[in-house]
């Protein structure tokens, strides 16, 4: 027998739309970010790095910063603490984005996520419409953040190949 499809409320389209658009601008910063600690144009930053997942583009960050200012403790621990913050909300946009949408016991909706990289696993989480939408202002906040240290880093001109 089919199982009825679970329809999302106009509240929960909402907000996932909305997390949806802030994680790309997140994932837009940590290439300008990665320009910037590689000191390398914008440009050149994007042919080389901005394909990459938002996780890789993370630690790749997470591996220069550590390179160029220390351990994540100190002055920097904030700094630190925002691309863990960056992955952290990828990865649950990710489940919200992905999942299979079911309806728990309790009536409330439910992402299923399915993996099977060695093994087979599922995970569920209950994710209301007002969850998400808190989700996307933390996203929000943080755009803000990554964009202020972003604002930190001279601009790198294109160099252009000499003739």
């Amino acid at each position: 027998m089919a199982q009825q499809a679970i329809v999302l409320s106009p509240d929960h389209l909402s907000a996932i739309g909305r997390l949806v658009v802030a994680v790309s601008k997140i994932d837009s910063l940590l290439t300008d970010l990665l320009a910037g600690f590689m000191r390398c144009s914008i440009m050149a930053a994007i042919i080389t790095v901005h394909h990459q997942q938002l996780a890789s583009k993370v630690s790749s960050l997470l591996a220069l910063m550590k390179l160029g200012l220390g351990k994540p403790d100190g002055e920097f621990k904030k700094i630190f603490d925002l691309m863990n913050d960056a992955k952290r909300i990828a990865d649950e946009r990710n489940t919200i984005v992905h999942c299979l949408w079911t309806v728990g016991d309790d009536g409330e909706l439910v992402a299923c996520r399915f993996t099977a990289r060695g093994e087979f696993k599922r995970s569920r989480k209950p994710y209301s419409a007002a969850k998400i939408a808190a989700l996307s202002r933390e996203a929000d906040e943080l755009v803000v953040n990554l964009a202020r240290l972003r604002d930190h880093f001279p601009a790198t001109p294109l160099q252009s190949p000499q003739d």
